[in-house]
């Protein structure tokens, strides 16, 4: 889980970043205020989606041989310090407490300014000359729009007109739905917090509301009484905070509204639409980016003989998901109804007398239980044996032999790689090991020196 929770964050932080990079190189400075609003959002919740999106390709890390050959799937044997592994869990449990720590932070600041609002809403004067709206006046606050709600502050409000307009530009905030873009983008701040492109993504996107509603605006109101009344508005606001940003951002609007807006090239677009569409195949047809740390607290917490049950059933059938789980022994008869499990998910059991447990794999779809038990090929033959072929000693034997000979090569040591060899070989009628290559490696030496031990 922890794990898991690793590679969802790299993912999504990685999909911030590289959206990011397309927006702010072929979108930023452009006119097209609602291509740059969906971008952003489609941006934002690829970031939480795609990571979850997994593309079936062929790309079988541990590639099989002809389907005439028997294939028995060892476990992974470790080498080198133990103590790197423990050091590196160690570290991850540390980041992502604190990771996690600030993000309930974060959270709880923008929940906070949600109950303030809720709170608004029950003891702020409601007006009643808008029948049609939820229109509040209030003194404390900027006017805003959330949703439905309306709040315009009474100090800004100097003649009926004033009032109208205000009013009329934050209905437009609330027809285009504009608060639900800043709720994704602040609870997605909170969650990728440390993501530099999330909180550029909340400015620009606040930036883009205001010149969409200006632009509806324009089309409606009388455009230079809607200019003096932002001047106006915005030379309160520096008085009261110092703010010259909101002065800046309101020459912007003005000069946006006097101007002749540009279409978007045709190129950019295209390129930022195609960028995207590479990164969304690429992030769904991408492994997990940490599997070595998983893989080890794996192997830890699951016996060895069921480790190499759970690697044969997971090679044989990819597309299905299997678990190991330990109950407590009943003092009777196993009775799977009783334990709450349901007898045709499981696929191996293992009673351990000493410890009084039950080991069991189990699988997540109920209609597999028929093909593992009975599986042929053509010509009625078992490639599911009953007596699989082992080394001379034993398995134990044979994993002694390749922990005691096998070396940890220095270039890969001093580099820090760590990772899995995948080998694959052939044992044949005679009981020699042929066709020994290389699936797939990490280099540094560690492929040549896992093939010399074989």
């Amino acid at each position: 889980m922890k794990i898991a929770l690793i590679n969802y964050l790299l993912e999504a932080n990685f999909i911030l970043i590289t959206t990011g990079i397309i927006y702010y190189a072929f979108l930023h400075r452009e006119h097209s205020f609602q291509l740059k609003r969906v971008y952003i959002l489609m941006s934002t919740l690829a970031a939480w989606g795609l990571p979850f999106v997994r593309l079936n390709y062929d790309n079988n890390t541990e590639p099989a041989l002809a389907d005439t050959v028997p294939i028995l799937h060892l476990p992974p044997i470790q080498i080198g310090e133990s103590q790197h592994i423990v050091n590196s869990i160690s570290s991850i449990d540390v980041g992502l407490s604190l990771y996690v720590i600030v993000s309930c932070i974060t959270l709880g600041a923008f929940l906070y300014q949600l109950l303030k609002i809720i709170q608004l809403s029950f003891h702020a004067k409601r007006l009643n000359e808008y029948p049609n709206s939820a229109v509040f006046m209030i003194e404390l606050h900027p006017s805003f729009s959330f949703f439905r709600l309306i709040f315009i502050n009474k100090s800004e409000v100097e003649d009926s007109n004033d009032k109208h307009q205000i009013i009329a530009h934050e209905k437009v905030h609330s027809q285009q739905w504009h608060s639900l873009d800043m709720m994704i983008l602040y609870l997605s701040r909170g969650v990728f917090w440390f993501n530099p492109i999330i909180w550029l993504y909340k400015n620009s996107q606040q930036e883009t509301h205001e010149y969409l509603v200006d632009q509806e605006i324009i089309k409606r109101e009388d455009k230079s009484s809607y200019q003096q009344l932002l001047a106006q508005m915005t030379i309160r606001t520096i008085y009261a905070s110092g703010n010259y940003f909101a002065k800046s951002q309101t020459i912007k609007r003005i000069n946006m509204m006097n101007e002749k807006l540009k279409k978007t090239h045709w190129l950019k677009t295209s390129t930022a639409i195609a960028g995207f569409t590479l990164l969304s195949l690429m992030v769904a047809c991408n492994d997990d980016l940490i599997n070595v740390v998983d893989s080890a607290e794996m192997i830890a917490d699951i016996p060895e003989n069921a480790q190499m049950e759970l690697d044969r059933l997971r090679a044989e059938y990819p597309d299905q998901k299997f678990n190991y789980i330990q109950v407590d022994a009943p003092s009777k008869s196993i009775d799977m109804d009783q334990i709450g499990i349901d007898p045709n998910t499981v696929q191996w059991m293992d009673v351990n007398k000493n410890e009084n447990k039950v080991g069991l794999i189990l699988v997540a779809n109920d209609d597999f239980a028929q093909l593992v038990e009975h599986k042929k090929v053509a010509d009625d033959v078992f490639d599911i044996v009953e007596d699989q072929p082992t080394p001379s000693g034993g398995m134990k034997a044979f994993y002694e032999y390749i922990g005691i000979n096998l070396k940890y090569p220095i270039a890969a040591r001093e580099a820090g790689i760590v990772g899995k060899v995948f080998v694959q070989f052939v044992i044949d009628t005679e009981g020699n090991v042929t066709e020994t290559k290389v699936v797939k490696g990490i280099g540094s030496g560690c492929d040549a020196e896992a093939l010399r031990r074989l």
